[in-house]
């Protein structure tokens, strides 16, 4: 039931999503899935209200265009 209703998010927010990524407002190298998992997870946050607002600015911060860092460093 959880995979039929994400399935049913994900294709209700492509067209969203896609418009967004092609005026340069998100990162285009993210598909929408791994989003809605991380709003997910700082939904999960058992913190203040404060605290779960900065994780979320966290997250948005990285969604962004300009947000991504590259590749993360290999391991030494």
């Amino acid at each position: 039931m959880l995979n039929t209703s994400r399935a049913r998010v994900i294709a209700a927010g492509e067209p969203v999503y896609a418009a967004a990524r092609a005026a340069g407002a998100v990162r285009s190298d993210l598909p929408l899935g791994p989003v809605l998992d991380a709003i997910v997870a700082v939904g999960r946050v058992a913190e203040d209200p404060e605290h779960t607002g900065a994780v979320f600015r966290l997250v948005l911060d990285g969604l962004r265009c300009g947000g991504h860092a590259g590749a993360p460093a290999a391991a030494s």
